[in-house]
C-alpha cells in the first residue's frame, strides 16, 4: 500500500453493468496490505455473494464505523492492473466523455488480460503473490505511485502540429522515436486504421529492431497477450497501434504520436465516447511526454490551436514527385454539351497514361451520401438558413429538412442561390463508374475496390502494382494501400464531400482529397509522364478545392473559422449530441423532448430534436438534437442531467456525446 497504517481501501466494484459506478470501502487485511496498491483487483465480500474490484485509494479507518466495515477476501493479480497516474488517466476520459469511470478503466488494460485465469491469492498466499513477477498491469520494479521514475528530460511547452506528406511524416516520427529510446525513453505511435501499421512497424524494425510492437483490436487474444506482456516488461520501447492502443502501459514515456489526427476514426463510437487526439494531449501532460500529431491536412480545431500559439509547427516540405493538379469545371463541361460521367480532360488523360505504360486510379465517393440537390449551374448545394449545412430531400413528404434543427421546407423548383432551374441528385457509385470504364477501355483490365470486394483488395493491389491491372476504380479502401502508386488520379466527383449536412464539409473535402491525391506521389512510369491527378468539380473556386491546385490550404482555414464563428460552432463552442432511441417513435420523441427540456435549464442552447439519419440496432426510432455553448462545463452538467433523468424511466435509450465528429 502506499502508506503505511492506512487500512481501508476504496473498491470499485467491476459489475456487469458498467453504467453506473459502485464504490464501496473495505478493510485490508494486515496479511494482504504489502500486496495491494491503487490499481490492484481484489475479490470482496458484496451481500451473499463475492465480486471482483480495483482499488482505487486508501484512507484511515479510524473514522466512525469503520470496525464495521468487510474485509478485501483476496487479490486477483499479483501485480495492479494500472498505475495511479493511468487511472488519473482514467478519471479524466470519464469527466470529459459524461462516462462511468469503470467504463474508462476497461480502457487501460484488454479483456484478454483481465480474463487471465489466475486464480484469486488469498491471505496465505499474499506474500508470495507481492513478490511473483506476472506481466498484466504494471511492472514488478514500478510503484503504481505517480511519478516513480523522475522524467530524464521535460517536455517542450507545447505540443507540436507535424504538418506534411505521409512519407515524409513517417520517416520524422520514426527517427523521433529512435532518439527518445536513445535517450532512455519509449513512445507510442498511434494510427486510425490498423491496415496502416504493418507498413508502419516493418519500417520501425528495421530502423529500431525488435523492441517493437503492435496493440490493435485486430490481434488474437493470444498476440495481444503477448505484447502487453512485452510492454509491461519493458521489453518494447515502441508501440505502434490504434486508438486503444493510447491506454498502454508505458513508463518511461517520453513521445506520443497521433498520426492522421484529422481522421474521424479517433472517436470511441462506444462508451466512453472519448476522442484520441484529447486523451494524446491529455496523457502528454500526465506523462510529461512530447505529443505531436500529424497530419497531412488538420482539423479546424487543430488550426485554430496553432494560430492561438498552443501548438508549435514543423512543416515538412512536399513531395519530391507531387502529382501535377488539372481543375475540371463540370459546369463549364455542361456548357459545351459534354453530360456524361467523365470528362473530357480527365478521359484524355487516362488515354495518355494507358499509352505510357502507366496506371490510373479513379476515386469515388458514393458512402454516406443522401439526396442532396445542388445546382449543375451554379454548383451550390440547398442549405439550411440556421444551421449552414446541406438540407436532404424527404420524399414521402416531397420536402427538404435540416437534420441537425429539424427544419422542414418545401423541395424547391429552382436554385435559392442562383434562381437556376437545373437541380440535380448528386453522386455515382463505384459500379457505375466502372461500367462507363469498360465501355469505353474494353481491352484494359479494370478492377473495383470497394465494400463488396474488400476480400479481394491485397490481390487487387498486388495485381495494380504489378502492372497486370491498368485501371483501378475505388472507394475510399483505397486510402489502405500507399503501394498502389498510379501514375494518374483521378477524382470523378470532388465535391461530394461538400454536401454533407455537416458544418465540418469543407474541412473534410480537403482533408480527403489530399490523402487521394498522395496516392499518386512519386507515381513515375519508366519514360512516362509525370504523376497527375485530374480532379473533376462543380465549384473549382471552393477554397478546398482550389488549395489542390495552388497549396493554399490555410485560405480554406481562415474561411471556416470565419462561418464557424458566426454560427457558432467549434472551435468557438462546445457541443454535445444527444440521441433518444425508443421502440416506436412516439416513445423516442418523448424521450427526446424530455431531455431537451432538462437541457435547457442549464443555458445551454439546443438545436433540434430532429430524426436521426440511421436507426440503432436495438430501437426502431431515434431522435436527436445538439446542444451548444460556450461553457463546455455547462454542456457537461446538461448531459449528466438528461442522462440521469433518463436512466429513472422505463421506455428509451438516452445517449450524449461530446464533441460529435458525426452529426447528420
Amino acid at each position: 500500500m502506499t502508506a503505511a497504517g492506512e487500512a481501508c481501501a476504496e473498491v470499485l466494484l467491476d459489475l456487469p453493468a458498467r453504467r453506473a459506478d459502485r464504490r464501496l470501502t473495505y478493510r485490508v487485511p494486515e496479511a494482504l496490505r504489502p500486496a495491494v496498491d491503487v490499481g490492484t483487483r481484489v475479490l470482496v465480500p458484496l451481500g451473499p455473494r463475492q465480486a471482483r474490484g480495483f482499488v482505487l485509494g486508501f484512507q484511515p479507518c479510524d473514522q466512525p464505523g469503520a470496525r464495521e466495515l468487510r474485509e478485501i477476501q483476496a487479490i486477483v493479480d499479483p501485480q495492479p492492473c494500472f498505475s495511479a497516474r493511468m487511472l488519473e488517466l482514467a478519471r479524466w476520459v470519464a469527466d470529459t466523455s459524461l462516462a462511468t469511470v469503470l467504463e474508462a478503466v476497461h480502457c487501460l488494460i484488454p479483456p484478454e488480460v483481465l480474463r487471465r485465469r489466475d486464480a484469486p491469492r488469498s491471505r496465505s498466499s499474499a506474500q508470495d503473490a507481492a513478490g511473483e513477477r506476472v506481466s498484466i498491469g504494471v511492472p514488478a520494479r514500478q510503484s503504481a505511485v505517480p511519478d516513480a521514475e523522475p522524467p530524464t528530460r521535460r517536455a517542450p511547452s507545447v505540443p507540436t502540429l507535424l504538418w506534411g506528406g505521409a512519407d515524409a511524416r513517417r520517416e520524422w516520427i520514426l527517427h523521433a522515436a529512435a532518439s527518445e529510446i536513445g535517450g532512455g525513453g519509449r513512445a507510442l505511435i498511434i494510427v486510425p486504421e490498423i491496415a496502416l501499421i504493418p507498413h508502419l512497424r516493418d519500417r520501425a524494425r528495421a530502423l529500431l529492431g525488435d523492441r517493437v510492437v503492435d496493440l490493435h483490436s485486430g490481434m488474437t487474444g493470444r498476440a495481444r497477450r503477448a505484447a502487453w506482456g512485452r510492454i509491461v516488461d519493458r521489453e518494447a520501447d515502441v508501440v505502434i497501434g490504434t486508438r486503444s492502443a493510447l491506454f498502454a502501459p508505458l513508463d518511461r514515456l517520453r513521445l506520443i504520436v497521433l498520426d492522421e489526427e484529422q481522421d474521424t476514426a479517433y472517436k470511441a463510437d462506444a462508451s466512453p465516447r472519448y476522442h484520441g487526439r484529447d486523451v494524446a494531449l491529455h496523457r502528454g501532460t500526465l506523462e510529461q511526454a512530447r505529443v505531436v500529431l500529424g497530419s497531412p491536412a488538420p482539423s479546424v480545431e487543430t488550426y485554430a490551436a496553432l494560430a492561438a500559439g498552443h501548438l508549435e509547427c514543423i512543416r515538412l516540405p512536399r513531395a519530391a514527385a507531387p502529382p501535377r493538379v488539372t481543375l475540371v469545371d463540370m459546369r463549364a463541361e455542361r456548357s459545351r454539351g459534354r453530360r456524361g460521367l467523365l470528362s473530357q480532360p480527365l478521359l484524355a488523360a487516362i488515354r495518355l497514361h494507358l499509352r505510357s505504360g502507366g496506371r490510373v486510379a479513379l476515386f469515388v465517393n458514393r458512402v454516406g451520401y443522401a439526396r442532396i440537390l445542388f445546382c449543375q449551374e451554379c454548383g451550390r448545394a440547398v442549405r439550411c438558413k440556421r444551421c449552414e449545412v446541406a438540407m436532404p430531400y424527404d420524399g414521402e413528404r416531397r420536402a427538404i429538412f435540416c437534420r441537425i434543427c429539424g427544419r422542414t421546407d418545401p423541395a424547391p423548383e429552382v436554385c435559392p442561390g442562383c434562381g437556376g432551374a437545373a437541380l440535380r441528385w448528386i453522386g455515382a457509385g463505384t459500379e457505375r463508374v466502372e461500367e462507363v470504364i469498360g465501355r469505353l477501355f474494353p481491352a484494359i483490365r479494370i478492377a473495383r475496390v470497394d465494400r463488396e470486394t474488400e476480400r479481394e483488395f491485397a490481390k487487387i493491389a498486388a495485381d495494380f502494382a504489378g502492372g497486370r491491372t491498368r485501371i483501378v476504380v475505388g472507394t475510399q479502401l483505397m486510402l489502405r494501400a500507399r503501394e498502389l502508386r498510379p501514375t494518374l488520379i483521378g477524382v470523378v466527383d470532388a465535391d461530394l464531400p461538400l454536401y454533407l449536412p455537416d458544418f465540418r464539409a469543407g474541412e473534410r473535402t480537403l482533408q480527403q482529397l489530399r490523402a487521394v491525391l498522395s496516392l499518386a506521389e512519386g507515381g513515375v512510369a519508366d519514360g512516362g509522364p509525370a504523376a497527375e491527378a485530374v480532379v473533376q468539380t462543380r465549384v473549382p473556386e471552393h477554397p478546398a478545392i482550389a488549395a489542390l491546385r495552388t497549396g493554399d490550404d490555410e485560405t480554406m482555414y481562415r474561411g471556416e473559422l470565419a462561418v464557424r464563428r458566426q454560427f457558432g460552432y467549434p472551435p468557438y463552442t462546445v457541443l454535445a449530441r444527444l440521441i433518444a432511441a425508443g421502440p416506436d417513435r412516439q416513445a423516442a420523441e418523448k424521450l427526446a423532448a424530455e431531455a431537451v427540456e432538462i437541457v435547457q435549464r442549464f443555458g445551454v442552447e439546443v438545436l433540434g430534436p430532429a430524426p436521426a439519419r440511421d436507426p440503432g440496432p436495438r430501437a426502431a426510432f431515434r431522435y436527436h438534437c445538439l446542444m451548444r455553448a460556450t461553457d463546455g462545463d455547462a454542456v457537461r452538467a446538461a448531459g449528466r442531467a438528461a442522462l440521469a433523468a433518463a436512466a429513472r424511466g422505463r421506455r428509451g435509450r438516452l445517449t450524449v456525446e461530446m464533441d460529435p465528429q458525426e452529426i447528420h
